[in-house]
């Protein structure tokens, strides 16, 4: 009797056709987005590396180096491993190349790490600071305490090096 606007079932599948393809779409989408989201974190990951590969320690192993100022001496030892590990490197570079021309010695510099206090205040203050100590020390460092770098010159120890190339 009545005629249909748009027929019923027909207008009915046709519904539920768009609304599965709406989530498909949106499924879709989703999986899109995290895979470029993926993908950005992917570069950005190997830009970080990049950037780390490129940073470089100001210093040098044949440079002679006084860091003053020192607490827990964390920093000299990893500036002293970081010096000895590129002599490694350079002397096994080396000796594969050529044994007779191998470097012999650690590095031509040095490093002297001090600080203002006594070992006592030192023990009180940094609990890491002796075992620092003792491992500069096997490291190949020099470790003086009691300087005031405000008053270097009048300091007994330090008064026979006349110069360093970097001052810390």
């Amino acid at each position: 009797m009545g005629k249909h606007r748009g027929g019923g079932k027909k207008k009915g599948k046709s519904l539920i056709a768009r609304a599965k393809q709406l989530r498909t779409n949106s499924q879709k989408k989703a999986v899109r987005n995290a895979h470029e989201r993926k993908k950005q974190l992917a570069k950005q990951k190997k830009r970080n590396l990049e950037n780390r590969k490129k940073a470089k320690i100001p210093y040098t192993p044949d440079e002679s180096i006084l860091l003053v100022g020192e607490g827990d001496f964390s920093f000299t030892v990893s500036l002293q491993s970081y010096c000895n590990k590129v002599m490694e490197t350079l002397r096994n570079t080396v000796s594969s190349n050529d044994s007779k021309s191998a470097p012999k010695r650690k590095h031509k510099g040095f490093i002297l790490a001090t600080c203002l206090d006594s070992k006592e205040e030192l023990k009180k203050k940094y609990p890491t600071a002796l075992p620092n100590i003792e491992k500069l020390k096997q490291l190949g460092a020099y470790v003086v305490d009691k300087v005031d770098c405000t008053d270097l010159k009048s300091n007994i120890v330090l008064g026979y090096i006349q110069s360093f190339w970097q001052l810390t």
